[in-house]
C-alpha cells in the first residue's frame, strides 16, 4: 500500500446544488459545439492594441480578468470572517506510527451555526521528503 495517497482527504457535509436542483444536463458530442472565436488577448475592448507592458497591465489585463470573473467563475467574495477549527480527534499512531492523524472541523464563518465542513489529514512523519497535500472539495 502506498502511504503518500494517504496524504489528506477532505469530507464536506454541504449538499451539492445540483443534487438538490436537478443536474444540468452537460455536451459530451464535441459535433454540437457551435463556431466560435475567442477574442484576442492582445486587442482591448475598444479596438485599441496592447503594445506596451503598462497597457497590458493597467488596461488589458483587467479586461481579461473581468470576462472570466463574468463569464466562468464569478467574483470571489469579501469575507471578514475568520474560520473557526475545532479538533475532533487526533491519533499520533496512525498507520502504525507513520503519520498523525487529525480529524478537523472548519465553522467557514466563524459561527458555529453557520456553514462547516470536516477535514480527515493525515501527516506523515518518517518521511525525509517533503510533500504537498492536496483538498478535494
Amino acid at each position: 500500500m502506498n502511504y503518500l495517497q494517504f496524504t489528506c482527504l477532505t469530507a464536506i457535509t454541504i449538499v451539492p446544488l445540483a443534487s438538490i436542483s436537478g443536474a444540468l444536463p452537460g455536451n459530451y458530442d464535441e459535433s454540437k459545439v457551435p463556431a466560435y472565436t475567442l477574442p484576442d488577448p492582445l486587442i482591448c475592448m475598444d479596438g485599441s492594441k496592447v503594445e506596451n507592458a503598462a497597457t497590458w497591465r493597467n488596461k488589458r489585463r483587467p479586461e481579461v480578468l473581468g470576462m472570466f470573473e463574468s463569464e466562468m467563475y464569478g467574483r470571489t467574495p469579501e469575507i471578514d470572517t475568520i474560520p473557526k477549527f475545532e479538533v475532533l480527534s487526533s491519533d499520533p499512531e496512525a498507520l502504525d506510527g507513520k503519520a498523525i492523524r487529525k480529524l478537523v472541523r472548519i465553522w467557514l464563518l466563524g459561527d458555529k451555526s453557520g456553514p462547516m465542513m470536516e477535514l480527515l489529514a493525515m501527516r506523515l512523519v518518517k518521511l525525509e521528503l517533503e510533500i504537498s497535500a492536496r483538498v478535494c472539495v
